[in-house]
Parts: C-alpha cells; sequence; structure tokens
C-alpha cells in the first residue's frame, strides 16, 4: 500500500503537447474517511476557469475544463445529469448519456500513472458532482476499497 499518493495535472496547449505539470502529494490515510462536502456548478462565466481537449477518450471533440464543465466543439456548454444508470452523483453529459464527467476531466487534466492499467479515478472528497482535477486522483483497485470500505 502507498504511503502516498502523486497526484499530476497537466496543462497542454492548442496543439495538445505538455507544457506544464503541477504535483501534489496526499497522504492515503488523508483519503480515508473524507466527509462529502457540496459542491455546485455555476451557469455563468467562472472565474480563473480554464479549457483544455479530451485528448485520448473523445479525439478533441469536446473541451475540459477546470472547474468539471465541458464544451462541444461549437463552443456550447453541455448540460450534466444524473446517470440514469449508476444515479445520483455520477453525472453524465445530458446528450451523451454514457459519457461520465468525471473521466472527461481526469483525461483531459490528469497525468494517467505510468505502470500497468485498472485504475480508479477517485474523488477526494467523496462528492462526485465535484468534478475538478484538483479533486480527482488516480488509485488503485485495491486502494479505492480501502478508501471507501475501511
Amino acid at each position: 500500500m502507498r504511503e502516498e499518493i502523486e497526484q499530476i495535472i497537466i496543462i497542454r496547449n492548442e496543439k495538445g503537447e505538455i507544457i506544464e505539470q503541477k504535483s501534489n502529494k496526499i497522504k492515503f490515510e488523508d483519503l480515508c474517511n473524507k466527509k462529502k462536502y457540496p459542491y455546485e456548478i455555476m451557469d455563468e462565466n467562472i472565474e480563473n476557469e480554464k479549457w483544455q481537449f479530451d485528448i485520448e477518450r473523445t479525439k478533441n471533440r469536446f473541451l475540459v475544463s477546470n472547474k468539471g464543465r465541458i464544451k462541444n466543439s461549437d463552443g456550447k456548454i453541455l448540460e450534466q445529469i444524473d446517470s440514469p444508470d449508476y444515479g445520483k452523483g455520477w453525472l453524465v453529459l445530458k446528450d451523451f448519456p454514457t459519457v461520465l464527467v468525471y473521466k472527461l476531466v481526469a483525461d483531459a487534466w490528469l497525468k494517467y500513472p505510468d505502470k500497468g492499467n485498472g485504475w480508479h479515478i477517485h474523488h477526494i472528497d467523496n462528492d462526485g458532482y465535484n468534478n475538478c482535477p484538483e479533486n480527482l486522483i488516480y488509485v488503485s483497485s485495491d486502494e479505492h476499497y480501502k478508501i471507501h470500505h475501511l
């Protein structure tokens, strides 16, 4: 079990090239038993909001903001709803109900761990509505289980 988990937020230019990386180390024990905090996405312009493409998952069809909002290629902000399949707290795009918002944000803003696959994306504050990159972190399946079941 890792004592610390590194979260790396990446910033890309218009060509998709990484131009900056920010690293945070979070103690595993700090991820356990986090309380859920209410979070709300605002519909207006948000201060310090930045946008970049989700290169892997949608092949640049969507712009993804650092506030968890999604735009289509026409610049329209897409409505987010609770998933009809997973339920409350699992946001999807209304027009694309199989596309989970937190996965788009992680693909656009977080560096995927170097080794292997099977990583889970964990909401640090346990609030599925808070899809800001700073609230998401890659953890192993074992770590994810322990976070939610210890």
